[in-house]
């Protein structure tokens, strides 16, 4: 099997603090514009964490829904060069990600007018 293997340099793409969900676009647009010539099968694409200082909850769980929509193309996402901090924050997100979702009751309250909100807590 011939695989093609794509390495994106995250520092470079992005920056050296990895925080917000929209950067998770740049990475999709570089994925589209190096893959386009060959077909996306048997493509691995390897996200170098060189030099990464800070990566925020928010950008991880995005990258793990990455992940998991480029396995339905049958791309695989390979995470390398990622220090301490980095492979942290994955095991905290990582392990978040497989508690089940806590359903939290909903607040009812009856106001008639400001002041009587006010008195109900």
């Amino acid at each position: 099997m011939n695989q093609k293997i794509i390495k994106i340099k995250l520092r470079k793409l992005i920056s050296d603090k990895l925080i917000t969900r929209k950067a998770i676009q740049l990475i999709e647009a570089k994925i589209s514009q190096l893959s386009k010539p060959q077909r996306n099968s048997g493509l691995m694409v390897e996200l170098d964490f060189i030099s990464v200082k800070f990566i925020s909850r928010s950008f991880t769980d995005e990258i793990y829904n990455l992940e998991r929509d480029l396995l339905k193309s049958k791309v695989k996402l390979v995470f390398i060069n990622m220090d301490k901090e980095v492979k942290n924050m994955f095991k905290i997100v990582s392990k978040h990600r497989l508690e089940p979702e806590v359903k939290r009751p909903k607040l009812k309250i009856k106001a008639k007018n400001l002041k009587s909100l006010a008195y109900q807590f």
